[in-house]
């Protein structure tokens, strides 16, 4: 592979560096070499991804025979074309996007040693300033305050445990949270802890949680859950997990999976009033502003869950059912009117877990395009989409989904 770039104006936005660092995820980037770990086997094969460069600066024109960066007049974006060659040099295939915003900027303010470039660094740099330009400070230990200016720094993803999602699909899956955030361009991202029973079995948060944080740290929020899918939870889950929250700098609260029971009366919620209040007591003694959402179904309006709503910052609000996304307008409107306090981020499935098939390319425009006016009027906080463990089984609306993301998610709120 040989990577180069040119100067042009309104090209597409990061199809090229995208592909290129999905390939350094997957490890399969350049010839294969037992002698050399995958941060550093790409260096021993110049051509693989560029030339070695001076440090300082980027340079003004080609480096080497092979390619390398070209940056030209303005000096606020790059476009990378990325040449991927079959082993037999037989064919080629050609990826195209824009290098702006916080990728460049850091590229610039590290002055990146390029015969040192390492796969790492750049994941540090294309996750910090890459996906979809959403970061434009350069990447940090923990990221600045986020101005949800654009409709992506209003995304999030509901993360699964790598693989726990399988039971609900009936296919294997094996892409993290991270990965699956990454593979959108969304920049926010909860996780979601499995159920007790088949998921758990495929995989599940295991404490202590500390360490799930630090692939999460480039993420601008990050909401940890309390309760998770089935209404999972115990007492030592909580306590360590609020304890993440607390002292985690880009986690801004707590979600809770699950939490209602659907029942009139009787054991309303997995915790009762006391204990949710004791948790917001909790959270509210971290110096900082931190928020507590649950999952909210169309099937729950009905119900007297007052005393529970009052003591929630938000909710994420789901419609089960495709064939009832018609009603959201309506649904929105009635959750507005039963709890009008509350932040409400639209839950997006990306299948329909019932038929265990992708949710209709109409069914999803309409709830994406729902969503979209929704935060332009500021009737919505945000849009959740679950999850990673939908995203590389081959679902049309995924795919759909990612292009939409691509398309809205610089358009400014």
């Amino acid at each position: 592979m040989t990577l180069w770039s040119r100067e042009r104006d309104a090209v597409g936005i990061r199809n090229a560096i995208s592909w290129f660092a999905h390939s350094l995820i997957g490890g399969d980037q350049g010839p294969a070499d037992s002698g050399y770990s995958r941060d550093r086997l790409f260096l021993k094969h110049p051509g693989v991804a560029g030339q070695a460069m001076t440090a300082g600066s980027l340079p003004s024109k080609n480096t080497g025979s092979t390619g390398g960066w070209e940056e030209r007049s303005q000096k606020s974006s790059l476009t990378l074309v990325w040449r991927a060659h079959d082993r037999d040099r037989s064919s080629t295939t050609n990826y195209r996007g824009t290098l702006n915003g916080g990728l460049l900027y850091n590229l610039r303010r590290y002055k990146m040693q390029w015969n040192t470039l390492t796969r790492r660094k750049l994941l540090a740099l294309t996750t910090g300033g890459l996906a979809a330009s959403v970061w434009t400070a350069p990447l940090s230990a923990q990221l600045p305050s986020s101005t949800d200016d654009t409709v992506r720094d209003r995304l999030w993803l509901f993360g699964s445990p790598t693989g726990s999602t399988a039971p609900h699909t009936q296919r294997r899956t094996v892409m993290s949270p991270a990965e699956g955030a990454f593979y959108l361009g969304i920049s926010n991202i909860y996780m979601n802890q499995a159920n007790a029973g088949a998921e758990a079995k495929l995989g599940r948060f295991e404490p202590p949680f500390e360490q799930y944080a630090v692939a999460l740290r480039p993420f601008k929020r990050v909401l940890w859950g309390l309760v998770g899918s089935g209404g999972f939870t115990t007492p030592e889950e909580r306590k360590e997990g609020l304890e993440l929250i607390r002292k985690t700098p880009n986690f801004v609260g707590a979600h809770m999976d699950d939490f209602f029971t659907s029942k009139a009366s009787g054991k309303r919620a997995v915790l009762t009033v006391d204990e949710l209040r004791e948790l917001r007591q909790t959270l509210k003694g971290a110096g900082r502003p931190l928020e507590i959402y649950a999952t909210y179904y169309t099937t729950l309006l009905k119900l007297p869950l007052d005393d529970y709503l009052k003591l929630l910052d938000g909710i994420t609000f789901w419609t089960w059912k495709p064939e009832d996304l018609v009603h959201l307008a309506s649904n929105l409107a009635k959750v507005k009117e039963v709890a009008p306090h509350l932040k409400v981020i639209l839950g997006c499935y990306l299948v329909d877990f019932t038929r265990k098939a992708s949710i209709p390319i109409p069914a999803m425009q309409r709830q994406c395009e729902f969503g979209l006016e929704a935060l332009k009027r500021n009737r919505i906080a945000g849009m959740m989409f679950l999850s990673n463990g939908v995203m590389d089984l081959g679902f049309e609306a995924v795919e759909w989904t990612r292009q939409w993301i691509q398309k809205v998610g610089d358009t400014r709120l």
